[in-house]
């Protein structure tokens, strides 16, 4: 069993992890590029 805390710690850390298929970019930024867009 893991508590919502420990999943909420492993969620941010791959969110944070830049991807090569992103061009090294996180899919934080990704996700946040997007939703800066449609304000």
């Amino acid at each position: 069993q893991y508590t919502q805390h420990e999943l909420d710690l492993v969620a941010a850390q791959l969110n944070n992890r830049p991807r090569k298929t992103l061009k090294f970019k996180t899919p934080k930024e990704i996700i946040e590029r997007g939703v800066a867009l449609t304000d």
